[in-house]
């Protein structure tokens, strides 16, 4: 564990503050829209995010396999995902929008300062301030805890919380080591993943 050096302090900000906000943003997607449309959105917006926070931030050139990748990658997503327009989900659709735009920032961003702290130490403070905000949140809005008991929800919520400090860590140390326009569009890989637990978990079919 290493003190949080002065120079990365705005970056590590960027990072808390976009993790922070795509929490809430994704899950009120998810559960007020459908698996596919919400995933197309997000990544729609995630992939165009990562490349212009690789061109802007970290000065990576796009070039024509850059451009022909993130082409396919679009192409597959809406092959496999459709979006259904109904007026009185365009505010959730915005909500969508937005979780992808910050998930985008947050996967790159790390490439600041990942190198001068361990990953291990970064997925520690990303939880610490999840954890905290998350914390505020509860109170603030008088939500109710659900007792500790063995049900199938407290599983899912035990399953979500590893995966998602799996998700940190790796995101971490494997943009440590690619650009952040080629990270950005290997990423949605977990739409097939996406898509297979939807058919089994939810039913639905692509």
């Amino acid at each position: 564990i290493k003190p949080l050096q002065h120079k990365d302090l705005p970056w590590i900000i960027l990072w808390l503050f976009s993790g922070v906000g795509t929490i809430p943003l994704t899950f009120t997607a998810f559960n007020n829209l459908p698996i596919g449309t919400t995933y197309l959105l997000i990544y729609v917006t995630m992939i165009t995010f990562g490349y212009l926070s690789g061109w802007i931030l970290f000065k990576e050139k796009i070039n024509s396999l850059k451009i022909a990748s993130i082409v396919l990658a679009l192409i597959g997503l809406s092959v496999i995902y459709s979006v259904n327009v109904v007026a009185e989900k365009l505010p959730f659709f915005a909500i969508a929008l937005g979780s992808g735009a910050l998930t985008g920032v947050w996967n790159t961003v790390t490439k600041k300062f990942s190198n001068n702290y361990s990953t291990l130490q970064l997925v520690l403070v990303d939880a610490i301030v999840a954890f905290i905000v998350s914390l505020i949140a509860f109170f603030a809005m008088k939500e109710t805890l659900p007792a500790l008991t063995l049900t199938p929800a407290w599983g899912w919520v035990v399953i979500y919380a590893m995966a998602q400090i799996c998700t940190v860590g790796l995101i971490v140390y494997g943009f440590k080591y690619v650009e952040a326009q080629i990270g950005s569009v290997i990423l949605p890989l977990e739409t097939f993943f996406g898509a297979m637990l939807g058919f089994l978990i939810f039913g639905e079919t692509i």
